[in-house]
């Protein structure tokens, strides 16, 4: 996801707006209720490059975490805005991020993401 991207999914989502990939899931379903990923980058990314993209995020969306993922769109780590804020700027994310984080699919019924541990998600 680019920047102008990014921008773009918080201003929907500033306005109230549904975002048009809810409506390819079932109701009570996990992907029916998502908002898009705003703060995501690669793992190669420095921290300073990263807390200068999130300047722009953070006017239109609040942000807690980071979403780190491959060339492929994977998901192979968050990091925290404490993280960054205690960081050295030339460090790399793939060197702070939490890895294997938990998630949940947005297949997954409602009832089922309730009790992740009791159905085996992420």
């Amino acid at each position: 996801m680019t920047g102008n991207e990014s921008a773009r999914d918080a201003d929907t989502i500033a306005r109230g707006e549904r975002w048009p990939r809810n409506e390819a899931y079932p109701p009570h379903t996990v992907g029916y209720l998502m908002e898009p990923a705003l703060a995501v980058f690669r793992p190669d990314a420095s921290v300073g490059e990263t807390v200068e993209l999130l300047r722009t995020l953070i006017k239109s969306a609040f942000i807690t975490y980071g979403y780190i993922t491959d060339v492929g769109g994977k998901l192979v780590g968050i990091i925290t805005m404490r993280d960054l804020l205690f960081a050295d700027p030339d460090a790399r994310l793939d060197e702070l991020m939490l890895r294997d984080p938990f998630f949940l699919s947005a297949e997954m019924p409602l009832s089922e993401a309730s009790d992740p541990l009791k159905s085996g998600a992420g």
